[in-house]
């Protein structure tokens, strides 16, 4: 049942956020929306840096002010949230630096995209913070990889930003269905 009701969201924002009659491609060249695929790549990527400098309010400046974030059925509403809950994370590891294996980018139109990736952890540890349990103290995290949906939308300033946000843990064995 999460599954579906995770699907149905991702689905409606991206329907949300296309053209009427599907305009998005057919006002882009081909140059252009290789440009806007590269840009949104490149945007996935800033967020993987963030994760590894372990930089909460760098991966909350990512994000707009005015935003939806679903982590695992938890949802988070701004900007400061999101600042607040990563840097609460950070602070429990020792490191976070992985890849993402697969990625895709869908370009919506001029003006808006989608980033997903599952995103590998190739070296990240707890830390021995008080905060986490004594059995989960030095162990990998995210073996199985965590996938994220980043929606993105042409900000005022003419840059990108996170206007919505999904993550969510896969279960072992679930990523095959994704090569």
């Amino acid at each position: 049942m999460k599954r579906i009701v995770s699907v149905a969201v991702t689905v409606l924002t991206l329907a949300a956020c296309a053209a009427p009659d599907g305009a998005q491609d057919s006002e882009l060249t081909a140059g252009q929306l290789a440009a806007l695929a590269d840009t949104f790549q490149m945007e996935g990527e800033k967020f993987s840096q963030g994760l590894a400098d372990l930089d909460g309010p760098a991966i909350a400046g990512l994000f707009a002010e005015e935003l939806i974030y679903f982590d695992n059925g938890n949802i988070y509403p701004s900007r400061a949230r999101i600042d607040e809950i990563a840097t609460g994370f950070f602070d429990r590891l020792e490191r976070l630096e992985g890849h993402w294996e697969p990625s895709n980018v869908l370009v919506l139109g001029p003006d808006a995209g989608v980033f997903w990736g599952v995103f590998h952890a190739d070296d990240a540890n707890w830390n021995d913070s008080e905060a986490n349990p004594p059995e989960q103290r030095g162990q990998a995290l995210w073996e199985d990889g965590y996938s994220w949906t980043l929606v993105y939308q042409r900000s005022a300033h003419g840059g990108f930003e996170v206007t919505h946000a999904h993550q969510s843990s896969l279960p072992p064995g679930r990523l095959d269905q994704y090569k």
